[in-house]
């Protein structure tokens, strides 16, 4: 009954959330009576889009940019973190124009019933972006303790702490956990690594993260390996680093604003630096280390660094074995 082309963009249109057969062909017949200029730029605007929307390298909202317009602008309070579940969230707190700190966009709410767990969303990177200042203050502590509260009740389990004054803290999780089978199951034994004193005061390891904390820990964990540690907080600043100087290993942190770690990983290789570099992420789901090796990475550390993974990396790398 219509042209092809008619047909075509009707069904297109009936895509759209709410529109029908009537409505998508009211709209069609508006934009044919578009004259060619409006037209043109109709055409242009969905190509964009497809083009260049992506995700906030910082707090996963929309942006056309590596970092939203929120994020980047410095006038905003970083040090207040509004959590909300879809990107549209974002924009409707923005059109109310009363809250001047930044967004963390989970994408989903977690839902056991529907099959929606942690790991299914948004929650490590929250993590992530608390930084060393904000860990280290009760407001820090308390966010992870609330998040960790409402994990616990969703598994319908509870939260116990001791606390002394002085010494510290200890948390602990208890839930209930259905036996699957109670048919023995041999302990599979860790491979036991010899705890010797390595000596690597020769060599040289550039530590790249976008949190100080993070940096600080690495350093701590490295530090009796006798290497001599060398740190920066981006990847450009790797980048820098790279063009003046010489390293036997770089532990390059995933998830970082600006340029991530995969995107560092390509800069480097163009640059015809042949230094191993080892994927250091809190991203450590099955099939992860398989998806960094493919994308080039030599190795894979998951965060926190388990001291017998660090020390075969090492001794790898570093002692050639």
């Amino acid at each position: 009954m219509y042209p092809e082309c008619l047909k075509n963009l009707i069904e297109c249109l009936k895509d759209f959330p709410g529109v029908g057969d009537k409505s998508a062909e009211r709209m069609a017949f508006a934009i044919m009576n578009f004259d060619k200029e409006r037209i043109t730029f109709f055409s242009d605007s969905l190509i964009a889009v497809r083009d260049n929307i992506r995700r906030c390298s910082v707090c996963n909202n929309i942006t056309d940019k590596e970092v939203c317009s929120i994020c980047s602008n410095d006038a905003r309070k970083k040090d207040v973190i509004f959590v909300v579940e879809k990107p549209k969230d974002v924009i409707l707190f923005e059109k109310i124009n009363y809250f001047n700190g930044v967004y963390h966009v989970l994408d989903g709410l977690i839902s056991p019933l529907e099959g929606i767990n942690p790991e299914d969303i948004n929650i490590k990177r929250l993590i992530e972006r608390i930084d060393e200042d904000r860990n280290t203050t009760i407001e820090g502590t308390g966010l992870g303790l609330a998040i960790t509260q409402s994990l616990a009740d969703l598994m319908g389990g509870k939260i116990k702490v001791t606390s002394r004054y002085g010494y510290g803290s200890t948390f602990t999780f208890v839930f209930e956990q259905d036996v699957v089978s109670f048919n023995e199951v041999e302990e599979k034994k860790e491979e036991e690594i010899i705890d010797e004193k390595v000596d690597f005061s020769n060599k040289s390891i550039l530590v790249v993260d976008d949190s100080k904390l993070n940096l600080k820990v690495a350093e701590n964990v490295l530090k009796e390996y006798n290497v001599n540690i060398f740190t920066c907080i981006s990847a450009k600043e790797c980048l820098d680093y790279l063009s003046i100087g010489k390293y036997d290993i770089i532990l390059m942190d995933i998830m970082m604003p600006v340029m991530n770690g995969v995107e560092a990983l390509k800069e480097i290789k163009k640059l015809g630096v042949e230094t191993p570099v080892i994927a250091l992420t809190a991203d450590a789901i099955d099939g992860q280390e398989d998806k960094y090796l493919k994308e080039g990475f030599d190795g894979y550390l998951s965060k926190p660094i388990d001291k017998n993974e660090l020390k075969k990396i090492l001794n790898k790398y570093l002692k050639g074995e």
